[in-house]
């Protein structure tokens, strides 16, 4: 049997994969690939960022998976699991004059961050379907990484959903 964090990122990556940002995200771009399938990884990734024509997702469980007794024959854990979001930007979407990248395009990442980052505070997404794990908290770790724009042309951001699991012992 999974242990409970691998559960429950299992079940983060498919609540991913099946949320398509509705009507009112729009993007400046025709030829956007905002939504690929997410993959559960432990970031243990090396993407040769010279090849990336997408946006990454993985969902990564987080250590340590703290632990209270919940009742006499159960325990609560706090499961974290990370979301990072990783687009490496194409010559096209870069300023020639200045090498600056296309602000729009920067604003359309932040964008889809904080839609991702909503769904877990939505109440209809709070529950993990099949897992009796409900979300205790989420939170942006990191929206804009200037050095990773400036210095390798890659957008990163870093969502951590923090989910509360009974188990009965």
């Amino acid at each position: 049997m999974a242990s409970v964090l691998v559960q429950v990122a299992d079940a983060v990556t498919k609540l991913v994969n099946d949320h398509k940002p509705d009507s009112s995200y729009t993007t400046q771009r025709p030829d956007s690939t905002y939504c690929p399938n997410a993959l559960r990884s432990y970031g243990d990734f090396i993407l040769d960022i010279e090849k990336a024509d997408e946006l990454h997702i993985d969902v990564i469980p987080v250590s340590p998976l703290a632990t209270e007794l919940a009742t006499r024959g159960g325990i609560k854990y706090l499961a974290s699991i990370d979301i990072l979001l990783r687009y490496k930007f194409k010559q096209n979407e870069k300023d020639n004059d200045t090498g600056r990248v296309d602000q729009s395009i920067v604003d359309d990442l932040v964008s889809l961050t904080e839609l991702f980052s909503e769904l877990f505070q939505d109440a209809s997404h709070r529950r993990l379907p099949g897992y009796e794990a409900a979300t205790y908290k989420s939170s942006m770790i990191r929206t804009v990484a200037p050095g990773d724009i400036l210095m390798q042309r890659m957008f990163t951001s870093r969502i951590r959903a923090v989910y509360s699991v009974h188990k009965e012992l």
